[in-house]
C-alpha cells in the first residue's frame, strides 16, 4: 500500500510540473511582445488567458512592463485579452504612468483610447504627466515634448472609454447609495422567538386583537432587509379562523410587506 501511495504521489508530482512548465512565463511573454510577433502572443494568450494578469518576482504587473516597448499592436493584444489599465504596481503606477516615463507617444495614446485614466495619481501623488516631466527617466526614444503636449491637451481629458467606466463606477455606488438601510436585526423574544413589530402589523393587518402565534424563524438578512416567518391563527371580520403563514420584511424597524410562505 505504500508503494502505490508513493506511485501516485509521483504521478500527481509530474502532472503539476508538466501542467506548470505548460504556463507561459512572464519573461517568455515579454519576449514576444517586445519581438513585435502578435500571431504567437494572441496564440499564447487564446491558450492561457489568464496569462495576461501575472506579475514578476518584484511584482509587477505584465501590462506594465509590456507598454515599455514601442509595440502597440502586440500590448493592443494584452488590452483586447483583458490588461487592466487600472491594475496597479507597488507603488501604484497605472501602465499609464510607466508608458508617459518609459514609451512613446503612440503607446500613451494606445492606453488613452483604452480607457487609461490621465488623473490616476500615484502613492506620491504624481500623475502621468509629472512622470512625462521627470528627466530622470530621459531617453532617446522616448518623445518626451509630445507626450507632455498630449497630456496637456487632448490627453489631459478623461477618453471616451475611461468615461463610461467611471460612469459606471457611479451608477453602482449611487445604486447602493439608494438603498434604505434594513437597519439593526429585529430584537426577538428569547422565549419563543417572537417579534413584536411583526405582531402588532399582524393584529393591525386582520384586525384581530389577539392572534396566537405558533411558530417563528429566526431574523436572516436578505440583502436591503430583514426576513423573518411566523406561522399564527387569527379570526377574520365573520368570526371564522384562519391559519396563515407567511414571511414578513422588515426595513428600518418597521415591517414594509410580507408574502405566504411557501
Amino acid at each position: 500500500m505504500n508503494k502505490l501511495h508513493h506511485l501516485i504521489f509521483i504521478a500527481f508530482t509530474c502532472i503539476i510540473a508538466i501542467a506548470r512548465a505548460e504556463e507561459p512565463t512572464f519573461d517568455a511573454i515579454i519576449k514576444l511582445v517586445e519581438a513585435g510577433k502578435a500571431d504567437e502572443l494572441r496564440g499564447l494568450i487564446q491558450k492561457n488567458p489568464q496569462a495576461v494578469s501575472i506579475s514578476n518576482s518584484n511584482g509587477l504587473p505584465l501590462i506594465h512592463r509590456a507598454v515599455m516597448s514601442d509595440k502597440t499592436e502586440t500590448v493592443s493584444i494584452l488590452l483586447e485579452a483583458g490588461a487592466k489599465l487600472d491594475s496597479v504596481d507597488g507603488l501604484r503606477r497605472t501602465p499609464l504612468h510607466v508608458a508617459a516615463g518609459w514609451s512613446t507617444l503612440a503607446m500613451v495614446e494606445l492606453l488613452w483610447k483604452n480607457g487609461a485614466n490621465p488623473k490616476a495619481t500615484t502613492e506620491r501623488g504624481d500623475t502621468p504627466l509629472d512622470f512625462a516631466n521627470d528627466n530622470f527617466y530621459q531617453d532617446k526614444k522616448i518623445e518626451r515634448e509630445k507626450i507632455k503636449a498630449f497630456l496637456t491637451g487632448k490627453g489631459v481629458v478623461m477618453s471616451e472609454g475611461e468615461k463610461e467606466r467611471q460612469q459606471a463606477i457611479k451608477e453602482v455606488e449611487d445604486s447602493v447609495a439608494s438603498r434604505p438601510d434594513k437597519g439593526p436585526e429585529p430584537k426577538q423574544s428569547a422565549l419563543d422567538g417572537s417579534v413584536d413589530l411583526i405582531k402588532e402589523y399582524v393584529i393591525d393587518w386582520t384586525k384581530d386583537p389577539s392572534p396566537k402565534f405558533l411558530e417563528w424563524s429566526k431574523a436572516s438578512s436578505l440583502g436591503d432587509k430583514w426576513a423573518v416567518r411566523a406561522k399564527f391563527i387569527y379570526k377574520n371580520s365573520a368570526g371564522v379562523s384562519r391559519q396563515d403563514n407567511r414571511w414578513f420584511y422588515i426595513v428600518g424597524g418597521k415591517v414594509v410587506s410580507s408574502k405566504p410562505a411557501e
